[in-house]
């Protein structure tokens, strides 16, 4: 604890990795859909062929248990090319349908030839989707917890897309027609309800009068608002994109 504690930069990477956890369970469960897809396509295309140098006892998709470890085996990279070349295995290396010969055989004899045709779509599908898809979103979800957690240490008002959303939510309420200004007495309330809703810019307006018109003061001068009036009678202007383009009044 100590050491983590000195070493401030291992400590933030670890708090990464503890924040990341959430952004990649989901992207693990995702990923389970997939295997299981993959599994169940592979029992289905070569769960009847024969044995070779790589399908063997230990990787097969003869089971849906063992279709997964197979396939948890592959994203290993435990010989899979060779496991698709057995998986593309077709005459005269196998033995195609045919009738029973034995007196103690009924019915058809199952081919144990392979799938040429699907066998290299379905390992390079998943090798390609493992790889270059999901592997990119564990790393995408680590970049952007990292890149969250660095800049929220620089500002305090470093909002989610979450926050974006409760933001336009609790604003419709005050401005149902999208006029983008609010009246000056419900601007304590919106921030009232911001905090009630857990927002970063929500500021508890009861027993925090103080800290709420210092807050407000520094919301309006970030956004490059400009007082026009006292506190008590003023309303204040901003021009978008500051080039004079329009003009929202927080009335």
């Amino acid at each position: 604890v100590k050491l983590l504690t000195r070493l401030r930069g291992l400590s933030r990477l670890i708090d990464v990795l503890l924040n990341s956890l959430a952004a990649m369970a989901n992207i693990t469960a995702l990923m389970s859909l997939c295997l299981f897809v993959f599994a169940v396509l592979g029992m289905q295309f070569f769960g009847r062929t024969k044995y070779g140098s790589a399908l063997g006892p230990s990787m097969n998709f003869e089971t849906f248990p063992q279709a997964i470890l197979t396939l948890f085996m592959i994203i290993c990279g435990e010989n899979w090319l060779n496991l698709m070349r057995d998986c593309s295995v077709t005459v005269p290396f196998c033995t195609l349908a045919h009738e029973a010969t034995a007196a103690a055989e009924d019915g058809e004899v199952p081919s144990d030839c392979g799938m040429p045709e699907y066998g290299p779509v379905f390992f390079f599908s998943f090798f390609i989707l493992i790889f270059a898809v999901f592997l990119n979103l564990y790393v995408a979800a680590i970049l952007d917890t990292y890149s969250s957690s660095t800049a929220g240490g620089d500002s305090q008002w470093t909002m989610s897309q979450d926050h974006f959303e409760s933001f336009l939510k609790a604003w419709q309420v005050y401005d149902p027609r999208g006029y983008g200004r609010i009246k000056l007495p419900q601007l304590a309330v919106f921030m009232s309800d911001l905090a009630a809703m857990g927002h970063p810019l929500g500021v508890p307006q009861e027993g925090n009068k103080l800290g709420f018109l210092k807050v407000r003061m520094q919301i309006l001068a970030a956004a490059g608002v400009r007082q026009v009036g006292d506190l008590s009678s003023s309303h204040f202007i901003t021009d978008e994109g500051g080039r004079g383009e329009g003009r929202r009044n927080v009335e």
